[in-house]
């Protein structure tokens, strides 16, 4: 069974808040992972790739990388557009726009969180 820890990025590593799901599904991108945690994570325009807010940096567990298997979603035209060249081979996506590939991921996912 996969998990998705979302982590506060705003604060300092000592006091950092986290809050975790006890799945991770492959048809929920990782804005409706925060929603069902009601956890805001930026996302302004309700999830459609068009305001940026939602930027968040997600950590795949090694041992979850396959060859050949991605673990997560494509990087979309809406990511390119918000997100430098940098930040995406950084692991920066849109929440919104990035979604799990299998269900037995565990990922951490830093975000500027509002509970």
């Amino acid at each position: 069974m996969g998990t998705i820890e979302f982590k506060d990025n705003k604060r300092s590593p000592e006091s950092r808040q986290s809050w975790s799901t006890d799945f991770c599904e492959p048809h929920l991108n990782l804005l409706a992972h925060a929603q069902a945690l009601e956890i805001g994570i930026g996302s302004r325009c309700g999830g459609h790739g068009v305001c940026g807010g939602d930027k968040v940096r997600v950590w795949v567990r090694l041992d979850d990388v396959k060859p050949g298997l991605e673990a997560l979603s494509p990087i979309t035209d809406q990511e390119r557009e918000h997100l430098s060249a940098e930040e995406l081979d950084s692991g920066y996506r849109l929440a919104c726009q990035c979604y799990p590939n299998r269900s037995d991921l565990k990922l951490r996912v830093d975000a500027s969180v509002t509970p």
